[in-house]
């Protein structure tokens, strides 16, 4: 099995409309390296409260979802070696059927657990109670150079992929994106009727991959170029590195939201191998 080593940008900037009137980052953000039985894994995930009058709540609702994704992942690893140990040849597809189905359901009831907690915790449970917290999220894990990806809602999951030194920006929920569109679909929530319907995945190779970056609707929404935006991204790092980087993401961020829409921005960017020479350093 490959080992390949990576690296994480993960941070979360509050949209110019929420700072104007006082009113805390709705969004949220995480990443990590796992490890079990000595094999390597990464986690990341976003999650995008969903704010206003009906949702007053979301931004503690968009943490829980994030720890309810953590756990997730994390029980759902022992399945993962479990189906490449014994199916070698054939891991990927059994994976990805409990991706799309049991994992999905674990996800939901946990975030629904969580929240039935937080809410007993402060003494207010009502009818409408886990429609307070609603939010959506993103996950996406990779394990022996494949990348899993899922969503409920409208946070977006992007590659920068690199075919004979063409390099080209892929949206991996493009499709679904364009079919809720043309239907006139709302954004679907973990707070939804049978959430677990509304669960979205992608699976495939990380051959070829060089960066991959999950981001909140505030950061598509606010931009006329998103896939633009992303490739200066890539650039920037490959020119001065990502310490530099890690320096000035947080600003950019800022201004894209003051120029766009005012939401909320949440983003994690992963590079999947960190053996680069000088890619990470400057």
């Amino acid at each position: 099995m490959e080992k390949r080593t990576g690296k994480f940008i993960c941070t979360s900037v509050t949209g110019a409309n929420h700072t104007d009137k006082g009113i805390a980052c709705q969004d949220a953000a995480t990443c990590a390296t796992l490890y079990h039985k000595s094999y390597l894994f990464y986690f990341m995930a976003v999650a995008d409260g969903h704010g206003g009058a009906a949702y007053t709540r979301s931004d503690i609702g968009s943490f829980l979802a994030l720890q309810a994704a953590s756990e997730s992942v994390n029980r759902f690893i022992i399945s993962v070696i479990d189906a490449f140990e014994k199916y070698p040849d054939d891991w990927v597809k059994t994976v990805k059927d409990d991706f799309l189905g049991r994992f999905a359901k674990t996800l939901v009831d946990c975030w629904m657990r969580m929240v039935a907690a937080h809410a007993k915790e402060t003494n207010e449970i009502t009818d409408e109670t886990i429609k307070l917290y609603g939010t959506t999220v993103s996950v996406a894990f990779v394990f022996n150079n494949y990348l899993f990806s899922g969503r409920i809602g409208d946070s977006s999951v992007f590659t920068i992929d690199k075919q004979n030194k063409k390099m080209e920006v892929k949206n991996l929920f493009e499709t679904y994106e364009a079919e809720n569109t043309s239907l006139g679909l709302s954004t679907a929530s973990l707070c939804s009727r049978d959430a677990y319907r509304k669960w979205q995945i992608q699976a495939l190779p990380l051959d070829g991959i060089e960066m991959l970056l999950l981001a909140t609707d505030g950061f598509v929404d606010s931009l006329k170029d998103s896939k633009g935006e992303i490739a200066d991204f890539y650039q920037y790092i490959t020119k001065k590195g990502l310490n530099n980087f890690e320096k000035i993401i947080d600003k950019e961020l800022i201004e894209i939201t003051q120029k766009g829409v005012g939401d909320d921005i949440s983003l994690v960017i992963f590079f999947p191998d960190q053996n680069r020479g000088g890619f990470f350093n400057g």
